[in-house]
């Protein structure tokens, strides 16, 4: 027996409950009551239609259905309020088992799926085997009978796209939660197919030739994961949810690892073949990308690029800081800066190809400490709006031989696939990059061999780069000669003169008396990374011991951040040490 109340079922608990149209909807909840009421233990007979006329006539109209479809409809109404499906035996048992209606049952069940109003959940890798499934009503539906809303159950063509993924998201995800089998699962996404032809994706995909049908919804559905928001697709799920028959399913799987299948013999697909990912992993190419997302591909992929060989920095991540530079410097930064503007650089780089020159602009940053130098870089991306794929170089080195070059390698194949994805070339920065930069040795163990060949590798990345890469080092002594024509431009950073360190503490220490800053920078000689530690440090003692004395506080700290090189410069090291 049929008695309405709120429904328990989780997804139900997000419907409005406010009644649109109040009237239809107690209308149609009625008509439901009653055919369930009148039919329980009925056979399926012209009597029973005729005694539900009324009611059912009632469903007929709102959902576009005929009457035997209007009564499963009303049971599976009954059963979704209850939180809970059907099967083709409840369905039977209610008209007191009598089986000689089963086909007529079957059709009209085939009918309501085909409509959307319902669908059929399905336990395990059954076959498609009514008999097999639990039927339940779709939440639209239901929705739809609940606000006494026809419209609701109209199903929406996607706009775009984009809208198109979505649906085929949903159809996807459906089958995983076990409620469609692979057969039902092609079927809907073929129609889904067929209603977006004419969107210009859609029909781009159908003028490839060689693709069947498996072949499509495959690459549609990794276009669907790379929607949202996977680089690398694992390819076991999505071939589950295609492939009904074992056989099949293994084929398939085996065309894709082993790149046999024709989305790679079109260049539509790739397998991901980075070390730490196995070969079930693939991703969309940059043929289909470029032809997918046109311009717009380069914003998408620089959010979504995500190099294993160190950190991507965007420049709207990237803080303004006013840097301050001896003169020399001061001259070479500018020049950089220009030269990289995006107009300027590309007319650098066409006059460079003109004059059979190779484009590559190599940077190399050297000198003391805490001058600047990867803050500069920073500082330059920013201006010239570029990107920043900052190298952990603890990632290049490998106490394994031969994965040092691996990495090394990487390294350039990951900037090429961003610069591929960006509109203005990126920049490659080896931070303190002492470690790959040395000099090379005599051969004498496995290790030495390891090492050279790291630096010859790096020596020819270098002569044929096509980017902008800069390089940092505090020990440019211990650079190996090979490396210094590679570099287009070597800035030396320096100790800031007087002048230059007064200039950064005034900015950096507002609250100190000029005539105290004078006194420090005459007394005291300090790079900028020793100035913002100082900087840090007076906050803190400010915050927690609330300093009175901010000028006499002020000049102890630059004291004790020089503590440190005094005792390194009057430390004796080695075999020159007396004892007395």
């Amino acid at each position: 027996m049929f008695a309405f109340k709120y429904p328990t079922n989780p997804f139900l608990t997000q419907i409005p409950f406010f009644m649109v149209n109040k009237q239809k909807s107690s209308e149609l909840l009625s008509a439901v009551q009653q055919i369930i009421s009148k039919s329980n233990g009925q056979e399926l007979s012209e009597i029973l239609f005729k005694d539900l006329k009324k009611s059912t006539t009632v469903i007929e109209r709102f959902a576009a259905i005929n009457p035997l479809q209007s009564i499963i409809l009303s049971l599976l109404v009954d059963a979704g309020l209850r939180d809970s499906d059907l099967t083709l035996n409840d369905i039977i048992n209610h008209f007191n088992q009598k089986i000689d209606r089963v086909s007529d049952i079957q059709e009209a069940i085939n009918g309501l799926i085909a409509k959307n109003l319902i669908s059929s959940k399905v336990e395990g890798k059954m076959r498609k085997i009514i008999s097999t499934m639990n039927f339940y009503i779709e939440e639209q539906v239901l929705e739809a009978i609940l606000n006494g809303d026809k419209k609701l159950i109209e199903t929406k063509k996607a706009v775009d796209f984009s809208e198109f993924l979505e649906v085929f998201k949903s159809s996807l995800y459906k089958k995983r939660d076990g409620y469609k089998d692979a057969y039902s699962l092609i079927n809907d996404l073929k129609l889904v197919l067929a209603d977006c032809a004419d969107f210009k994706e859609i029909a781009w995909i159908n003028s490839l030739q060689g693709l069947k049908t498996n072949d499509i919804l495959f690459f549609i559905a990794v276009i669907m994961e790379q929607k949202n928001g996977a680089v690398n697709i694992d390819i076991a799920p999505i071939i589950n949810d295609l492939f009904a028959v074992e056989q099949h399913l293994v084929s398939y799987t085996r065309s894709i690892v082993g790149k046999t299948n024709v989305l790679f013999k079109l260049n539509l697909i790739e397998i991901c073949e980075e070390e730490y990912i196995y070969d079930d992993v693939v991703k969309l190419s940059e043929t289909t990308l470029e032809k997918l997302y046109g311009n717009d591909l380069k914003e998408v992929d620089l959010k979504k690029f995500k190099p294993t060989m160190g950190a991507l920095i965007s420049p709207e991540e990237i803080d303004e800081e006013t840097l301050y530079y001896n003169e020399v410097e001061n001259r070479q930064i500018q020049t950089l800066t220009k030269t990289l503007q995006e107009d300027n650089y590309a007319n650098v780089i066409t006059q460079l190809k003109e004059h059979k020159l190779g484009v590559g602009i190599n940077v190399l940053l050297h000198g003391f400490a805490g001058t600047g130098k990867t803050a500069s870089v920073k500082q330059i991306a920013k201006q010239t709006n570029r990107a920043l794929f900052m190298v952990d170089i603890e990632k290049v080195q490998s106490k394994w031989v031969g994965d040092s070059e691996k990495n090394l390698k990487k390294i350039f194949e990951e900037y090429q696939k961003l610069s591929e994805s960006t509109t203005q070339t990126p920049i490659l920065l080896f931070n303190e990059a002492d470690a790959i930069l040395g000099k090379r040795v005599e051969t004498k163990t496995s290790i030495d061999k390891s090492f050279n060949t790291l630096q010859n590798m790096l020596l020819q990345q270098l002569e044929d780069f096509k980017g902008i890469s800069f390089s940092t080092t505090n020990l440019a002594n211990q650079l190996d000669k090979a490396f210094e024509r590679r570099f287009l431009y070597k800035v030396e950073f320096k100790k800031p003169t007087k002048e230059v360190q007064t200039q950064i503490l005034k900015h950096s220490f507002n609250t100190i008396d000029n005539d105290v800053i004078e006194l420090a920078s005459s007394k005291f000689s300090l790079t900028g990374g020793q100035i913002s530690n100082i900087k840090k440090k007076l906050l803190l003692q400010t915050i927690i011991e609330g300093v009175a004395n901010c000028n006499q506080t002020f000049l102890e700290l630059c004291e004790e951040e020089l503590s440190l090189d005094k005792a390194i410069n009057n430390k004796v090291i080695g075999f020159n040490c007396k004892v007395s």
